[in-house]
């Protein structure tokens, strides 16, 4: 059961959070995040449209996701001034995609095992989310990297059709592999 929710433009979320009521107050510097606090972030990019399995799904993670913390989702349309530039000028694939969702989950570290299910669970409903997209998803943003089990697959998610050129730099940059993810 939700508890309480609000809805906030960018400036009013940037607002709630720092604790201020005006963009006075925010910019003043001394206010802001809680640096005590850690956060994991998903992306999702979409060429096309979701269908209402998959916002269903998503509405379930931002309403009833347990362990209980504070959440961020934004959506964002695409295809701007980027699509103008050749696609060997930028390593940002995602330029022909409709929109991409950013979802991030804010919580204080503990010694007990809620950050390990908030990780594992917020985790298992972006892939149900993703999932969910079929077609549309066309992968996800490298900025909120979740890595996997499977290199391959991670390169191809958040590289996409310039995941083989990356890895062929890489190999050539870095013959003996000094520095990597895994």
């Amino acid at each position: 059961q939700v508890s309480s929710h609000e809805i906030f433009d960018d400036l009013a979320f940037h607002r709630n959070v720092a604790g201020v009521r005006d963009n006075k107050a925010l910019a003043s510097g001394k206010k802001g995040w809680d640096l005590n606090d850690v956060w994991k972030g998903y992306s999702a990019v979409a060429n096309g449209t979701a269908d209402s399995d998959a916002f269903r799904a998503l509405a379930t993670t931002i309403y009833k996701m347990q362990p209980l913390s504070r959440r961020y989702v934004e959506f964002k349309p695409l295809r701007g001034a980027m699509r103008n530039m050749e696609r060997n000028e930028t390593a940002f694939w995602h330029r022909d995609a409709h929109w991409w969702l950013l979802m991030s989950f804010f919580y204080s570290p503990d010694k007990t095992d809620y950050e390990q299910k908030l990780l594992q669970n917020s985790r298992d409903r972006h892939e149900l989310f993703t999932n969910k997209l079929r077609s549309s998803y066309s992968g996800s943003y490298a900025g909120y990297i979740d890595h996997s089990n499977v290199m391959a697959q991670d390169l191809v998610r958040y590289f996409g059709g310039h995941a083989h050129r990356l890895a062929k730099i890489k190999k050539a940059r870095d013959p003996h592999n000094i520095f990597q993810n895994y």
